[in-house]
């Protein structure tokens, strides 16, 4: 797939958050860990009063959901996404608060002045962009002397990796271009200091449909029609065992410091 195809494809499945809420509610009922990710990721961030915050790709605003009321006061905080769909549901999921402010952007050119924040947030996005190293290079400019950049990413133990092996090596889904193993040297460039915080989990799923789901709601799925399915469960329920299929699941995120 090129890159005008591969964007073609992400712009159609991120028009609005359908998708992304099949996956978010597929890990919240079948990860081991019982704190949410999203709020695992919360707990990272150390806020303090006046700071300026923009978020990358922020979806359907879900990482703020419950919280915004409580974290320290921002001078500033803007949520960008590059689907102008998923930046109105995220304006319709949290309250109009005098400092949140809402914008359609690419991470690749950000339209915001050269040191304007002090945290810079891009979470399980970094291998959708199809340059990453400009789109660092465009978070290092926003940044101000010793802010501060998280972005969280799968490791190589993923869902997707699972299935392409279960399926024998084809090549049905992408590999992940920007992961907990790979990030650093590509952050290295353009920060100071990285660290990787990982979090060990794993899924434990007992209804196989649901996993199905799942597998369709990525971007990338091809050449799996109603026999592949009926093909793949049946590999599944191989690997079960009583009533439950474990697959590894690694998620984590990069603190950069600029």
């Amino acid at each position: 797939m090129n890159r005008m195809q591969d964007a073609h494809t992400l712009n159609a499945q991120y028009k609005t958050a359908h998708s992304l809420n099949i996956r978010i509610a597929f890990h919240q009922k079948y990860s081991l860990q019982t704190q949410p990710f999203h709020d695992w990721l919360f707990s990272q961030y150390a806020f303090t009063p006046g700071m300026r915050i923009l978020e990358i790709g922020c979806g359907s605003g879900s990482l703020w959901q419950g919280k915004l009321e409580t974290m320290p006061v921002p001078q500033e905080m803007i949520l960008t996404d590059v689907s102008p769909g998923m930046v109105e549901e995220a304006k319709a999921a949290l309250p109009p608060l005098p400092f949140l402010s809402f914008r359609t952007a690419d991470m690749q050119a950000l339209p915001f002045p050269d040191a304007s924040f002090d945290m810079v947030i891009a979470n399980m996005m970094l291998y959708h962009v199809p340059d990453v190293q400009k789109a660092l290079w465009e978070v290092s400019r926003l940044l101000k002397k010793g802010g501060v950049f998280f972005c969280a990413t799968s490791g190589e133990k993923t869902v997707v990796d699972y299935i392409r092996e279960i399926l024998g090596g084809e090549k049905v889904l992408p590999h992940i271009s920007f992961t907990l193993q790979n990030g650093a040297a590509q952050l290295a460039p353009h920060f100071s200091k990285v660290e990787c915080l990982k979090r060990q989990d794993a899924l434990m799923v007992t209804d196989l449909a649901d996993l199905l789901a799942y597998i369709h709601s990525l971007a990338s799925i091809s050449g799996l029609d109603e026999a592949g399915d009926a093909a793949l469960l049946s590999k599944l329920e191989g690997r079960m065992e009583k009533g439950v299929l474990t697959i590894p699941k690694e998620y984590g995120t990069f603190r950069c410091v600029k």
